[in-house]
């Protein structure tokens, strides 16, 4: 089949805008020449001329000097050797000059010579007078002769200054023609190129498929398995030079291929083009990737039996697409079944009104008929376990609720070593921690509270695997490893997660990585440890929620996550976040009076806490951080059986309840309706309560209740401690 695009029409408007640029680059290339010519001519006479005329000049003036002290002073020079040798000098450049210019002072010089010794030889001083002043009018008229031609010369090299000046006016002019014509040629050039691959790619379908596939790990290879390409995004993805991969077999290069031979063979001799969506296999007996394949059969040079065929591979890895879908579908049952119960919780409320109704008949028939005594206890018993029932739902729904970041210009060093710094109070002492900071600020954009609450939740998941996950008889301890490092340009590139998401356009990446030789995940559970309610641990203390709400928060901030592990070796969590652009060392970050802080301000203390709060991941930190304050702590994710206790304790004084803090941010029941409760119960009733920043929109309403201590998340360890102090119920305790 003949294609025919137009070529002729094209090739013959192409060559005629070929020779015009031509042409005006000769044109200027002229120009050029000339302007450098005449500009060097002018300097060389220029400069011979005035070098020149300064030393005629100066021949000329030292002969007058010179006779001037002989006739006039009387003083005994020898006239040869003072006045003629200048003199002759002055003959001698006065025939240079001559041969550069109009100017002709031979006569002058050759009139002073004779002049010179009748005004030696004379004795009348009159005449010698007489005679000394002409030899002196002479030098002076070729002196204003040199002085007038070098002025003429000046104004002279002016003009050509400036009508070189023109020239080079009109060689910019030129270039940016010469410019436009380049672009203009290489526009026509790309506009007729893209016409004729529009063109061809609506005819040869499997030139396009190549063409889409440039961006992408590239691999043709021949029925045999024989590779015959290799592109750089190859080189790259498999860890391969195009010299150790060109005449090889791909099924003994990369043996994962070996589970898809038959595959390709298919599509090698169906001559019909395939894509295989999703595929998994191990890269470099690395870890699992996903990854997208289109095959498209191609025929070599040759003619029947010896036509060559052939295979080419595109395979653009998704794993962190896939990912990011399965995380998105995770979120998304997050917010669904948060707000399941949710909804769970409004009706069991309305059911409980209801409840409460009955029971409040009961108890009025029940006084009637004399037998209160007996049936009221049952019935409050009733009463209060239908309450606690129905605010059940409230922890789960503040862990799975979509949360509105506060996002702040922070240093990741800080939030990292602020979290480290808690969860070195808390943590079995049998753990070692190891830090690796980065040496720079490493500004990200972030909730501060949201990302502290996520690196808790995993430096927590490590400190279980190295203590309580552990085998029995195993003695528990080992290494936590955290670090900050930056990848960006071509350690962007290379990092693994991040290959193949277009990463050249990325921007600096900080990433966390939080490591730890403990027992590691089995294969068989990863594809499920994100999953809602997925646990390993104990039931009772572990509700399954962790790495689901991590990857929430960590995806909410932009960044990106990953995790690989095998059992007996421990895990490597990685977390990517987005640097901040445009912001200098020397800023300051906006969270620098919470993150930072002198441990050694901790306040210690003693008595009865009760903790309420429906932050499961917050709730354990903050407790065992209390406890190592030195107070007793009673936590509580229920507030009706958090309101029962504090009644019970007022009642009977055991235990006797110094301070309640609050952490209630959903549900039927907050911070607000719990503080207002334990305020009727006891006016003096000593609360402070967690909030998420300064202008939290429900601290107005708290300081009306006479609540005037709030905790800013993520605390400061000494305001904190010193807010508990305030309640202490004897002298502080000692540091433990």
């Amino acid at each position: 089949m003949k294609l025919n695009f137009g070529m002729k029409k094209n090739s013959s408007d192409m060559l005629v805008l070929y020779i015009t640029v031509g042409i005006v680059f000769v044109l200027i290339t002229v120009m050029n020449i000339y302007a450098y010519s005449k500009i060097r001519a002018m300097s060389s006479d220029y400069t011979s001329f005035g070098e020149i005329s300064k030393e005629l000049r100066h021949d000329l003036v030292s002969a007058e000097n010179n006779l001037a002290e002989i006739v006039l002073k009387g003083k005994s020079l020898d006239l040869k050797k003072h006045v003629y040798s200048h003199l002759e000098k002055a003959h001698a450049k006065a025939k240079e000059l001559g041969k550069i210019s109009n100017l002709k002072l031979d006569k002058n010089i050759s009139q002073f010579e004779t002049l010179a010794p009748e005004a030696y030889s004379q004795n009348n001083p009159a005449v010698k007078k007489q005679k000394m002043d002409q030899c002196s009018r002479l030098v002076k008229n070729a002196v204003d002769r040199l002085n007038a031609s070098d002025e003429e010369r000046t104004a002279l090299i002016q003009n050509e200054t400036h009508f070189i000046g023109y020239i080079y006016i009109v060689l910019i002019i030129g270039n940016i023609l010469a410019f436009a014509g380049i672009f203009f040629v290489i526009f026509v050039n790309e506009r007729n190129i893209r016409n004729k691959e529009t063109k061809l790619n609506s005819v040869n379908a499997n030139f396009h498929a190549v063409m889409q596939g440039l961006d992408s790990v590239l691999i043709t290879f021949d029925s045999s398995g024989i590779i015959q390409s290799w592109n750089g995004n190859a080189e790259r993805y498999f860890e391969l030079k195009n010299d150790e991969a060109v005449g090889k077999n791909i099924y003994e290069l990369v043996p994962s291929f070996k589970a898809l031979k038959a595959f390709f063979d298919k599509v090698i001799y169906s001559q019909q083009r395939h894509y295989n969506f999703h595929e998994r296999m191990h890269i470099n007996k690395g870890i699992l990737r996903i990854v997208d394949m289109l095959c498209v059969p191609l025929i070599s040079s040759g003619k029947g039996k010896k036509a060559q065929k052939a295979l080419l591979v595109k395979i653009d890895d998704v794993t962190t697409f896939a990912t990011e879908e399965a995380h998105q579908v995770r979120v998304r049952g997050a917010q669904l079944i948060g707000s399941g119960m949710d909804l769970v919780m409004r009706e069991s409320a309305a059911l409980q009104q209801q409840a409460e109704g009955i029971i409040n008949a009961v108890n009025e028939i029940s006084e009637a008929r004399g037998v209160a005594a007996e049936i009221t206890p049952y019935t409050s018993y009733l009463s209060s376990t239908l309450s606690e029932w129905t605010a059940l739902p409230q922890k789960y729904v503040t862990t799975l609720a979509e949360r509105k970041f506060n996002n702040v210009q922070i240093d990741l060093n800080e939030l990292i070593m602020y979290t480290l710094r808690i969860c070195l109070k808390t943590f079995d002492p049998s753990i070692n921690v190891e830090v690796s900071q980065n040496e720079s600020k490493s500004w990200i954009m972030a909730d501060p509270a949201a990302l502290s609450r996520a690196m808790f939740c995993l430096l927590n998941n490590a400190a279980e695997a190295l203590t309580e996950m552990k085998p029995e008889g195993e003695e528990p301890g080992g290494i936590i490893s955290v670090s900050v490092e930056k990848i960006s340009g071509e350690t962007l590139v290379s990092d693994r997660i991040m290959r193949f998401r277009h990463a050249v356009k990325e921007p600096p990446y900080w990433v966390v990585m939080i490591s730890d030789n403990g027992v590691g995940i089995p294969p068989e559970i990863q594809p499920s440890m994100y999953d809602l309610f997925f646990t390993t641990k104990d039931p009772e203390k572990h509700k399954g929620l962790g790495l689901s709400v991590v990857a929430n928060i960590i995806n909410g901030q932009g960044g990106y996550f990953d995790v690989n592990s095998r059992p007996g070796n421990g895990t490597v969590f990685k977390i990517y976040l987005p640097e901040m652009p445009g912001v200098s060392e020397e800023a300051e970050s906006e969270q620098t009076s919470n993150l930072t802080g002198d441990d050694s301000n901790i306040v210690y203390g003693q008595g009865n806490i009760l903790f309420v709060s429906d932050d499961i991941f917050l709730s354990e930190i903050t407790t065992r951080l209390m406890e190592k304050f030195g107070y007793s702590v009673i936590y509580c994710d229920n507030c009706y059986k958090a309101l029962n206790m504090y009644a019970d304790s007022l009642n009977t004084g055991d235990p006797v309840i110094h301070c309640v803090i609050s952490n209630l941010t959903s549900g039927s029941i907050r911070d607000a309706q719990l503080v207002s409760s334990l305020k009727q119960m006891n006016p003096a009733c000593n609360i402070a309560v967690l909030v998420d920043s300064e202008a939290d929109e429900t601290i107005a309403p708290l300081r009306e209740l006479g609540v005037n201590d709030f905790i800013k998340k993520p605390y400061s360890m000494p305001d904190f401690s010193r807010i508990l102090s305030q309640s202490a119920v004897s002298e502080p305790a000692a540091d433990p």
